[in-house]
């Protein structure tokens, strides 16, 4: 549930009218991805503009859906020993 803070101040700042410098740089990103295509990303910014688009409308319910994704079991073994 920690990421509820985050969620909170970053709606507070949306509905004050701010604009986040991430937020900006994704925007951009998700424009390049728009113009160019996904192909002329990388797997990082693929990522980040396939979860950008995804939160931006699902909102709050994105959070939590991402939140909820557990680490692949490798991950998860590695981290236990």
């Amino acid at each position: 549930m920690g990421e509820l803070s985050s969620y909170f101040f970053a709606r507070g700042a949306r509905l004050a009218g701010e604009q986040l410098e991430d937020h900006e740089d994704l925007e951009e990103l998700s424009k390049t991805a728009d113009r160019e295509g996904m192909q002329s990303l990388s797997y990082t910014q693929k990522a980040k503009v396939i979860c950008f688009r995804l939160l931006r409308h699902t909102r709050f319910f994105g959070i939590l859906l991402l939140a909820s994704v557990s680490c692949s079991p490798r991950i998860q073994k590695k981290n236990n020993n």
